[in-house]
């Protein structure tokens, strides 16, 4: 196994780890986004541009990802793209409003990825820790009109 080194938050790193991948392997058949951080306290508490880099990390690294690698799971024609979630993200909880937020964020991407027509290359899943089980949605095999 090798590792590549990335960071999420910067879309440069992004594209050059995938095309690490890509170059050492040929393919990429599975993208977890897994990377996250979190703010401990109440919302007035925390800056606007802490909030931005919890947000550039745990939202904006899965969309930066996941629109890297799309395309090569189109092309070769299927793969896999596992969000990892958390509870937080269904069920707020007190100083965690930020962190919580982020992560509803990440919730709303399980149907994002399906919906331009003709996306039938891959399937998209959700998980968190407390699921009892991944909350899929498959990538629809006709165009969405």
């Amino acid at each position: 196994m090798e590792l590549v080194q990335l960071d999420v938050t910067d879309a440069t790193s992004v594209s050059t780890a995938v095309a690490s991948v890509i170059r050492r392997a040929g393919r990429i058949d599975i993208l977890v986004n897994n990377a996250g951080v979190g703010i401990i306290g109440a919302a007035e508490e925390s800056s606007v541009a802490q909030a931005q880099q919890l947000f550039d990390t745990n939202f904006f690294g899965l969309v930066r990802l996941t629109r890297e690698v799309l395309p090569h799971l189109r092309a070769q024609g299927g793969g896999r793209i596992i969000n990892i979630g958390s509870v937080l993200g269904l069920l707020p909880a007190p100083y965690a409003a930020l962190y919580s937020a982020s992560k509803h964020a990440v919730e709303g991407t399980r149907g994002l990825w399906t919906m331009k027509p003709g996306n039938s290359a891959c399937g998209c899943q959700s998980s968190n820790p407390v699921s009892p089980r991944p909350r899929s949605a498959p990538m629809p095999s006709m165009p969405i009109h």
